[in-house]
Order: C-alpha cells, then structure tokens, then sequence
C-alpha cells in the first residue's frame, strides 16, 4: 500500500437527472409553420429545457437552458424586425452578459430561417474575436455552455481572428489560439476535442505554466510526423491507479507545469468524472475545476474503460463483467445506483 493523494470530491451524480434526449430545437416548429414575431408566444417554451447536443465530436453533451424572462420575449420579438447585423451584435452580447436562452434562441431560428444570424460573424469584435472566440473572454464566468451550443450548431473552429493578436505574430487568430492565451484550459480541450486544429507554433501563446502542461500532456501521445496537432518534444507524463471502493478506481496523472488530472471511472454509476489540479511549488493545491460527468454510453472508443477495469479488478475490486459496461446502452437502472460519496483511495498501482 502506498500513500496517495485523495481524488478531490465532486458533487455525485446518481445519473438520475442525466438528460437522455437531445435537445429540442426551440422555438419549435407547429404544424411546419416557422416561428415569427406574430406567434412566437404561442409558440416558444417558457420552461427551462433540460437535453443533450450533439457535438462534432460525436459526443452527446448535457446542457440546461434557463427559462426565458419577458424582457427575453420582448428582445425576440424586435429580432425579427431587425437586420441581421443586429442580431449578430446581440448573439455576441449574449455571450459576454451570460444569456444562454438569447443565444440559443437565435440559433435555433437560424436553423429554420438561413441567414437569421451568421454563427461565425465577429459580432461587436470587428475582426478580432467570432462568436465562438467571444466564449474565451470572460474571465471569472463559465462559458462553456456557449461554447458547446455554437459548436453544435455547425461554428467552424477555424475561423480566424487578426494575425495581430497572435503573441508569435505567426498564427491566425482563431478561438483555440486565445483560449491557449488566455489559459482556459476547458476550453482548449473542448475545441481540441471537436476539430480544431493545433499547430507547434501555437505553444508560445501559452504563458502559464498549467496551460504549457496541459498541451505537452494531450500532445504527447501524437505521432511525431503528424501535419499539425504536434509539439517539438513534449514531455512525457506518469499515471497511476487508485482503487476507491469496490466499483470506482482513479487513474492520477502527474503532468509537467505541477497539475494533476484525475479521472475517476464509477463501475457502479456507469461514470467518468474528470478533476484538474494545479499545485505549487510544495505540491499543495492552488485551484480545482471540475469537468462534465460522462457516461460510460458517451465514450466512443472504450479502450480506457477496459483499462479502468482491468486495473480495478487487479487490486481487489469487484466490477461487474467487462461486457455490462461497452455496449451501446446501460444495463443499470438508476434505482440500483450508489447515492454515496466515493471512499478515498486505499490503493495505489
């Protein structure tokens, strides 16, 4: 037995309240009619919409869509009678005032009505920031929902900004280079994880140690003479296994720039929680954040679940057999899931 960190704890997630559809287009359409400044009462959800978005990735990822106040009917009603350099303006607001129903809403209308917004305008930026750029520049908020809701309906990752604003004054300006910039490493890994594209001369924009860390670690398991997505010699980065309880393991990665990853795989909830620390100088914590629980189900390739599983196994666990946990759907329902706190780790492999 080794003595080993203790994974940070997460509110658990029972799986009960996990939304299992995707998400339905609001406002919706009735009867083939399209929604207009006339029926747009009748014909919006006022209620807050609890779904999943489907991503680039192939990934279906949860989101919650706050209820809409009367000021949001009011601003959706002048929408129409606006042009679309209005509506572009206010799509950008919405992102850096934190209305993801204003935001949502003039996507979905842009599904039905072409042309309504264009999700890769520059909003208020003029040149300097897209839509999708705009979700990198509040610094205290979450905006990951943002995000997520411009990739899903169809935001190119690609689309850049002006060179000027590159700190290596080499690379176009595009969303993943100022999330890189800016050391939001969330969003790194969620543009990374829906397309976009990673160059080495993108490593300079990074200026703090944990954003320096976090690219050498994902990077590092890339073949040296890929087109891009490539760094000139990224440092490699230790893992071990922690056994929980008897249906949970954490795999613990230590990675250059003091950070440590944790993910933990949850046999009994069917789960993945991922955890980023960063640590100073004596190894003690500075901050935590906390990613999505994924479901077993959202994982496309299960290579590391079979891994979590072997390991678990291997030091004592009791997981169910492999094959209850990569087919395509869950055979637990969620009256048999543990409503517990995971235990510490007691293990260390």
């Amino acid at each position: 037995m080794t003595d080993t960190p203790t994974p940070p704890k997460k509110p658990h997630h029972t799986g009960r309240d996990k939304p299992v559809l995707r998400l339905p287009t609001t406002p919706r359409p009735q009867n083939g009619k399209e929604i207009t400044a006339d029926n747009l009462e009748k014909m919006i959800d006022r209620n807050e919409q609890r779904g999943t978005i489907p991503m680039p990735s192939g990934e279906m990822r949860p989101v919650i869509i706050p209820a809409p106040t009367e000021d949001d009917i009011a601003w959706a009603k002048q929408s129409f009678e606006e042009d679309q350099e209005w509506r572009n303006k206010q799509a950008s607001a919405a992102i850096i005032d934190g209305n993801l129903w204003r935001l949502h809403f003039l996507l979905a209308v842009n599904k039905q009505k072409d042309g309504f917004i264009d999700i890769n305008s520059f909003g208020t930026k003029d040149d300097d920031y897209t839509l999708l750029g705009h979700t990198t520049l509040v610094e205290d908020e979450d905006r990951m929902d943002f995000a997520a809701l411009l990739l899903s309906y169809g935001a190119d990752t690609e689309k850049c900004g002006n060179t000027r604003f590159s700190r290596s004054g080499k690379r176009k300006y595009t969303p993943l280079v100022s999330a890189i910039e800016k050391g939001r490493i969330e969003l790194i890994e969620l543009f990374l994880d829906n397309g976009a594209h990673f160059y080495k001369e993108d490593f300079s924009e990074a200026e703090t140690a944990p954003t320096k860390a976090y690219l050498a670690h994902r990077f590092s398991m890339l073949e040296d003479d890929s087109a891009y997505r490539n760094l000139n010699a990224p440092a490699a980065h230790a893992s071990k296994w922690a056994i929980i309880d008897d249906h949970a393991i954490a795999k613990i990665s230590y990675i250059p720039g003091k950070m440590r990853l944790t993910k933990t795989f949850n046999f009994l909830s069917q789960e993945i929680d991922k955890v980023t620390e960063v640590l100073d100088t004596d190894g003690e914590v500075k901050s935590v954040s906390f990613g999505l629980t994924q479901s077993f189900d959202d994982v496309r390739h299960k290579e590391e679940i079979k891994q979590a599983h072997a390991q678990l196994k291997s030091l004592g666990g009791r997981p169910e057999a492999l094959e209850n946990y990569t087919r395509h759907t869950h055979l637990h329902s969620s009256a048999h899931r543990n409503d517990s706190p995971p235990k510490p780790p007691t293990q260390m492999h």
